[in-house]
C-alpha cells in the first residue's frame, strides 16, 4: 500500500541568536534577538526552556521516555537542505481518530457556524464533557531553515514541516504543544507516558466515547453522517460504520488520514434532502439523500449517496451502524466505504 504524506501548517518560531555552553541538568542562560531587535533572556534547566512564553522540550527524552527510536539528521551548515525528523509513534494513529471524533463536542460549529446538520438531540449533552483541543504552539518568529518531520504509526505516515525548533548542545528541542498534540507528553510533568502505559489509557477513553455515540434511531445516525461529511470528520464516519464496513475502510484510512473532502468544494451550508427513505424489514433503514455542494456561496453541484443502516444488540441496548454508502463516496466521505469496491494502491 502505498503511503501519502499529509503536509500540515507551517509551524513558527523565534529565531534564536548566540550559543550554548551549559551541561545538562544546570541551568543556563541564553540571550535571544527578535526581529524586532529585542531582546530576553531564556532560562534552561534539564533540556527544558522557555521562549516568548512557549516551552520547549529535548526529542531525546520524550522518545526515550516513550520508548520508541527516532531519526534525527541536522541540516548542514552552508547547506540549503532542510533538518529530518523522523518519529515512531505507533499510538498517534489512534491518538488523532480520538482527537478528530472528539471534534464532535465542540459547541463551536453550532455557535459560530452556519449550514451544518445539527447534532442528534441524544448528543447533546456530550457538549459538556470538555474534551482535550491541541495546543496552540505557534509564535509569529521563523527559523530560517525547517525541518522536515515524518511521523510514523501503524502503517499511517503524517508529515509537517517545523519552523518552531532551537538546537542546543547539537540537541533538539521541540515546543511542548507539539509533544502533546503527537507524543503524548504531560502539560504539567513535562514527560511522557510509555508506549503500552499511554495505549492502555487511549484505548479506555476511546471506548467511552465510542459508547456514546452509538445511537438508538437510525434517522440520528444518518443525521450525524451527514454532519460528519459537512465537518469533514472521517474519524466520525468511521465510527458510524458496521464493523464489516470499517474493516473495508481502515486501509484507505492509512493513506487518507482522519480527515476527508476539502475546504472547498464542501456540503457546509447546502442543502441535503433525503428523497427516499425505505424500511428493509431486516433491521435495515435505506436512505437515498441529496446534497448540494457549495463553492464560493453558490451551489456547485448536486450529488446523491444511497446509505443503508442496520440494527445490532449489545448487551441490553440496539443500536444503529452503516453498512453500506453508494453513489459519490469519493470526495466527502472513503470511497471503499462502497462493497465491492476494490482498495486504491
Amino acid at each position: 500500500m502505498k503511503v501519502r504524506t499529509f503536509v500540515s501548517k507551517l509551524m513558527i518560531c523565534s529565531v534564536l541568536v548566540g550559543s550554548c555552553t551549559g551541561v545538562m541538568g544546570q541551568e543556563i542562560t541564553l540571550k535571544q534577538t527578535t526581529k524586532t531587535g529585542a531582546t530576553s533572556n531564556i532560562q534552561i534547566k534539564d533540556m527544558t526552556f522557555e521562549s516568548n512564553g512557549v516551552s520547549y522540550l529535548a526529542i531525546k527524552d520524550v522518545m526515550a521516555q516513550i520508548g520508541t527510536v527516532y531519526k534525527w539528521e541536522a541540516a548542514k551548515k552552508g547547506s540549503q537542505n532542510k533538518g529530518i525528523l523522523t518519529i515512531e509513534a505507533p499510538n498517534y494513529f489512534n491518538e488523532f481518530y480520538y482527537n478528530v471524533l472528539s471534534n464532535i463536542c465542540d459547541t463551536y460549529d453550532e455557535e459560530m457556524e452556519s449550514g451544518l446538520t445539527p447534532l442528534p438531540k441524544s448528543l447533546k449533552g456530550l457538549t459538556s464533557i470538555n474534551l482535550e483541543t491541541f495546543n496552540n504552539y505557534h509564535t509569529k518568529y521563523i527559523q530560517k531553515k525547517p525541518i522536515e518531520v515524518t511521523i510514523n504509526s501503524q502503517g499511517y505516515q503524517f508529515g509537517c514541516i517545523m519552523y518552531d525548533y532551537h538546537i542546543i548542545n547539537n540537541t533538539l528541542m521541540l515546543p511542548e504543544g507539539f509533544m502533546i498534540q503527537y507524543l503524548d507528553v504531560n502539560p504539567q510533568t513535562k514527560k511522557a507516558l510509555p508506549q503500552n502505559e499511554a495505549a492502555k489509557i487511549l484505548k479506555q477513553k476511546t471506548v467511552q466515547l465510542e459508547q456514546k455515540l452509538k445511537l438508538e434511531n437510525p434517522e440520528e445516525v444518518l443525521a450525524l453522517w451527514n454532519r460528519a461529511q459537512q465537518t469533514r470528520n472521517g474519524a466520525l464516519q468511521y465510527n458510524l460504520l458496521s464493523k464489516e464496513a470499517k474493516e473495508r475502510v481502515l486501509p484507505e484510512v492509512k493513506t487518507r488520514g482522519w480527515v476527508t473532502g476539502g475546504s472547498s468544494p464542501s456540503l457546509k451550508g447546502g442543502k441535503i434532502t433525503v428523497q427516499k427513505a425505505e424500511d428493509l424489514l431486516n433491521g435495515e433503514m435505506r436512505y437515498t439523500v441529496t446534497y448540494e455542494s457549495m463553492l464560493q456561496g453558490k451551489v456547485y453541484e448536486t450529488l446523491e449517496q444511497v446509505i443503508t443502516i442496520k440494527s445490532y444488540k449489545e448487551e441490553n441496548k440496539t443500536y444503529y451502524a452503516i453498512t453500506n454508502v453508494t453513489g459519490a463516496v469519493d470526495y466527502y466521505t472513503y470511497e471503499s466505504i462502497s462493497e465491492g469496491k476494490v482498495e486504491a494502491k
